[in-house]
């Protein structure tokens, strides 16, 4: 009951600090870069309007809530009767526990992709309340690893990278597995001696195997993403032009075929996690 309210809090405080959107418009008309020379292109993904526009249109509520391809997880029970006599229902949601439906297609392309896509969003919005949300109580959790005092400082970086190859950009990113403990590297394309990242993947906190606590708790979360983005690079469905593309035109819009689109996840996924201009500011010079 007590870990409940704490993550309530937590979500409510995560609610009330998402960024303002005088401060995106603020900053987006600001100039970037080491020469503060570079504008952001108010038509491109570092514009945090479009996760504003998302949020505001629940396009992303949506998605996570209503989508097929999720078994959403409910029950529904007796209560007792009424005064009238009639039988009353309890109806629970619990959104944490929805999973992917296995009777996807995973055989195809496009199936195989849809169910690790599905699978990722609803680890990235648990949204446990039943209200949209990157808030987890799972020590292994995205949110929480990019949160660890370890990873703070890199978080834009890490962030940048899935951004950017959600939008087909090459970036040298990779899980490190040579250690005792496994690495989360981001290196320079054009210096190969050159680290922008290099931060240890386990964190302390509640095991979810032995639910008891530990201090170096495998971030397998972070990895997967890692490993998706790594493949939608390259993957036709995302390419401009492919089925899941972010829409050029209002008939691709209005189709709703991009809420499949990785980029639509990441971009959405970062307007939720930053809450400050500054923070912003810091995430469009790491891009």
């Amino acid at each position: 009951m007590i870990c409940r309210l704490l993550l309530s809090l937590i979500m409510m405080q995560s609610i009330l600090a998402r960024i303002d959107v005088e401060d995106i418009k603020k900053v987006s008309k600001t100039f970037v870069g080491e020469k503060q020379d570079v504008a952001i292109n108010p038509k491109g993904p570092l514009n945090l309007m479009r996760g504003y526009i998302v949020n505001r249109n629940g396009y992303m509520y949506n998605k996570r809530f209503y989508s097929p391809e999720i078994d959403t997880d409910y029950a529904l029970s007796k209560k007792g009767l009424s005064d009238e006599n009639e039988q009353e229902y309890n109806f629970t949601r619990t959104p944490v526990n929805d999973r992917v439906h296995k009777d996807l297609d995973t055989k195809s392309l496009e199936g195989k992709y849809l169910s690790t896509y599905h699978a990722l969003l609803i680890k990235m919005f648990p949204s446990a309340d039943g209200d949209l949300s990157i808030e987890a109580g799972r020590s292994n959790a995205l949110t929480n690893f990019l949160r660890a005092d370890h990873v703070k400082k890199d978080t834009k970086y890490i962030l940048a990278a899935l951004l950017l190859l959600s939008e087909g950009v090459d970036v040298k990113i990779a899980v490190d597995y040579k250690g005792k403990k496994n690495n989360l590297v981001i290196k320079s394309k054009t210096c190969k001696e050159k680290e922008f990242v290099n931060v240890v993947m386990h964190t302390a906190g509640i095991d979810p195997v032995t639910n008891e606590h530990s201090d170096s708790i495998y971030q397998s979360e972070a990895a997967g993403i890692v490993k998706f983005y790594m493949q939608c690079k390259d993957n036709p469905l995302l390419k401009k032009e492919g089925k899941f593309a972010m829409p050029a035109t209002k008939e691709k819009f209005e189709s709703g075929k991009f809420l499949n689109s990785a980029a639509f996840l990441i971009q959405t996924y970062i307007y939720e996690f930053i809450d400050t201009a500054e923070d912003y500011r810091d995430f469009v010079n790491a891009a």
